[in-house]
């Protein structure tokens, strides 16, 4: 079974459930593939906002942060495999679509990109977006399918795409807080 791929998108503790709605229902016009799911698009997470957990991937500290002012939406907890560095299995373009339309279409408001194997998520900004599908047209699934012992071959490039991902995360981490009042 694949590790899934999950988007949350940041948004003001001031949203109301009117605009969720609005949200949601535009977000299924544009992909109808999630139409069957209905109420389960765009539904608060309240455990990304319970405390901050400080995790490890690749090395790299990577921090759940806690944002007083914000509410986080799940956009679908099942949209397909994850891609990124180390493994390379789902369609990341899709996703840098369903991040598009979400930053363009909701206002004040901030993508984050994760998995659901416990790994914290993170900001999913254009650069990131760039940096990862640049890293696809590159590799593409090659990583993945590689057979053990090629594998090898692929960690140089696995390891500076993690290194210019997490130098990303936290430039706009300080942004962000900023922005949400943290120091």
């Amino acid at each position: 079974m694949p590790v899934d791929a999950i988007l949350y998108v940041q948004v003001p503790k001031t949203t109301t459930p009117h605009d969720w709605q609005r949200w949601r229902d535009g977000f299924l016009e544009r992909f109808p593939r999630f139409t069957d799911l209905g109420q389960d698009i765009l539904v608060p997470d309240w455990n990304v906002m319970d405390e901050p957990v400080v995790q490890t991937e690749n090395g790299w500290e990577v921090i759940w942060e806690v944002f007083p002012r914000s509410v986080f939406l799940q956009v679908y907890y099942g949209m397909g495999a994850y891609y990124g560095p180390g493994y390379e299995r789902g369609y990341l373009p899709n996703y840098i679509e369903y991040a598009q339309w979400l930053e363009i279409n909701i206002p004040e408001s901030c993508v984050w990109y994760g998995n659901d194997s416990g790994s914290a998520a993170s900001i999913f900004n254009n650069f990131a977006r760039a940096l990862l599908l640049s890293y696809f047209h590159s590799v593409g699934y090659q990583p993945y399918d590689a057979k053990k012992e090629d594998k090898k071959s692929w960690e140089p490039a696995q390891a500076e795409c993690w290194r210019l991902w997490m130098v990303e995360q936290e430039r706009v981490l300080r942004e962000v807080r900023e922005h949400d009042g943290l120091q």
